[in-house]
């Protein structure tokens, strides 16, 4: 799993580079997160742009993720997804337990 990651601040920006988010690579991408966290980051900012699929793999390692954060009362949120992950977060109501901006800029915004 490719991460590019870089500090604004307090947030962290996890700009996610692969294609998808899937069960060949979920697991790795939950402990690359977690690791992040465990490392003292608690405001994320997930940057989707690149993720053209997420299956239930994926979903669930997006709730492992804001599980593992709640012991740092932190919050992890969703930048910049494709039309493709947002029906799915949609679909399976996801969407009312991350919150999904459209810009890095507004997840910025929203976190500081």
């Amino acid at each position: 799993m490719n991460i590019e990651t870089k500090k604004e601040g307090q947030i962290l920006l996890a700009t996610i580079l692969d294609k998808s988010v899937e069960s060949v690579n979920s697991r790795e991408f939950k402990n690359q997160i977690c690791q992040l966290i465990d490392n003292g980051d608690s405001l994320i900012i997930l940057n989707f742009s690149h993720v053209e699929f997420i299956d239930s793999s994926g979903l669930g390692s997006l709730i492992s993720i804001k599980k593992h954060l709640e012991n740092t009362k932190g919050k992890v949120v969703i930048a910049e997804a494709q039309d493709q992950v947002i029906r799915i977060l949609n679909l399976t109501r996801l969407d009312q337990i991350f919150k999904v901006f459209q810009t890095e800029k507004a997840a910025l915004t929203a976190l500081t």
